[in-house]
């Protein structure tokens, strides 16, 4: 019988260490099941905002009483805020603050879904 092979997935996995205003971060790039969540996710937003704007024409062409329309407008921005809060705590993933995760989602909600790419992008430059 032979001995099993050991392999290490950090052998795969590139971290660079980054100090991003003030707090120390262990960043990765985004890993394929990140794309494949943030995909689906988007996705989601995507057939959301058709929604929202099936809904915003019905108003307009008086198909639809203002009550109810105001109702599924609500439900509608409930629905893309969970799914963007979704798509902020995926990208947070990406970075380790050596703790509860808390700092990487507070630094994603704070710089946004389009710059925290951005870093990502300059974490991995040199």
């Amino acid at each position: 019988m032979s001995n099993p092979i050991n392999i290490s997935t950090s052998d795969f996995i590139e971290y660079r260490e980054a100090v991003i205003d003030g707090v120390e971060f262990k960043v990765r790039k985004i890993g394929a099941g990140q794309q494949l969540d943030l995909s689906r996710i988007s996705q989601g937003i995507f057939k959301l905002q058709a929604e929202l704007v099936n809904t915003q024409a019905k108003v307009k062409s008086g198909s639809e009483g203002q009550e109810s329309a105001l109702k599924s407008i609500n439900k509608l921005v409930e629905k893309l805020t969970k799914q963007t809060s979704e798509m902020a705590k995926v990208y947070a993933k990406s970075f380790d603050d050596g703790g509860d995760g808390s700092k990487s989602l507070e630094l994603v909600e704070k710089v946004g879904l389009d710059n925290i790419t951005k870093i990502i992008e300059r974490v991995f430059e040199g």
